[in-house]
């Protein structure tokens, strides 16, 4: 090179060459680091694919359990958790959220203490009857409705297991009585597992 001797320039061309493999060295370096990124991207994403079916697996599994669990406790006319766990071969913190689920769903009455619950609906024949709408009553329901309306009144609150209890009717039945009360002011909307109170005389 211009101006400069043999050792000079021998000296400026191993510089270039320690910065060149300094520069292939970095770029080798980043091309693993992100070929390591996405190897392991790929691995989060195979894993979350994964749960996503044990989940769904689990939720499937918890729906068949659950189906199993309303036909087990309506054809015994008996429900507690120890009771699911012989029946259904499953542990006890699964027997629990089942019992809470057909708590809320108004399968089974409010814990006391120790003893069973009460089997509200009391044939599955009234699970696959449903509600009908208020409109759809006949006269005898009208008259159930006086009673339940009266019910309510002498106690100041009311339930479904009362109605059905008090009145000797079905769960579907005694289930629509109370939304026609509850349409007509009668009593506050109901709380899951609750009695409902009552708002005022109507």
């Amino acid at each position: 090179m211009l101006g400069m001797d043999a050792d000079e320039e021998k000296a400026l061309r191993m510089q270039v060459e320690e910065l060149a493999d300094s520069i292939r060295a970095l770029s080798e370096k980043q091309d693993s680091q992100y070929t390591d990124v996405m190897l392991r991207l790929d691995e989060l994403k195979a894993d979350k694919e994964r749960l996503d079916l044990v989940v769904g697996d689990a939720a499937q599994d918890m729906d068949t359990l659950y189906e199993d669990a309303k036909h087990v406790v309506i054809k015994a006319g008996k429900a507690s958790t120890s009771y699911l766990q012989r029946k259904l071969n499953i542990g006890y913190e699964r027997a629990g959220m089942l019992m809470d689920r057909l708590e809320q769903d108004f399968i089974v009455g409010e814990a006391d203490g120790a003893k069973p619950r009460e089997v509200l609906v009391k044939s599955t024949a009234e699970l696959d009857q449903g509600m009908s709408p208020p409109e759809a009553v006949n006269e005898n329901e009208d008259e159930l409705y006086g009673k339940a309306k009266q019910l309510a009144l002498e106690v100041g609150k009311i339930s479904t297991s009362y109605i059905q209890r008090k009145l000797g009717t079905g769960y579907a039945r005694a289930a629509r009585l109370m939304d026609m009360l509850e349409e007509a002011g009668v009593i506050e909307p109901a709380k899951a597992g609750k009695p409902s109170k009552v708002l005022h005389a109507k």
